[in-house]
């Protein structure tokens, strides 16, 4: 059931139509330059990471699923620079004692950290829409 729903979700994202070449070369990429109404998924008080787990400022749960030993919380943020949210997670993460194994990103695409410590796994940023990113913490445990 729960694979359904990020399946459906994820479905839903991949199927937004985009903004005008200016929006896009305004806000930094396509998904920027959308407007947020109806791309949204709707806030879910079982979305939560790990107490203590340090998220980004202002993130807010969507999704939770359980994959085998892996857990995977998706969530978004008011953010408009990828880039942006990826230096600020990484540096939240080191500050709570997290080693961080990898960064990569491409473009306003898409970002990612993986790290290490006394959890490990990976943050995953995306443009979601105009002034908000989806942000996905996955948790191997």
């Amino acid at each position: 059931m729960r694979l359904l729903a990020l399946g459906l979700l994820l479905a839903a994202l991949a199927g937004c139509a985009g903004g005008s070449p200016a929006e896009v070369e305004q806000f930094g990429g396509e998904e920027f330059a959308r407007p947020c109404a109806g791309v949204e998924s709707p806030l879910n008080s079982d979305a939560v990471v790990p107490a203590g787990f340090p998220v980004y400022d202002g993130w807010q749960g969507t999704l939770r699923a359980t994959q085998g030993k892996t857990v995977i919380v998706f969530g978004r943020a008011p953010a408009d620079d990828v880039a942006v949210v990826q230096a600020r997670q990484r540096s939240q993460l080191e500050a709570a004692g997290l080693r961080i194994v990898s960064t990569d990103r491409e473009g306003q695409a898409e970002a990612e950290i993986s790290f290490a410590g006394v959890r490990e796994g990976s943050v995953q940023i995306t443009p979601l829409c105009r002034g908000t990113v989806q942000i996905r913490y996955k948790f191997i445990r």
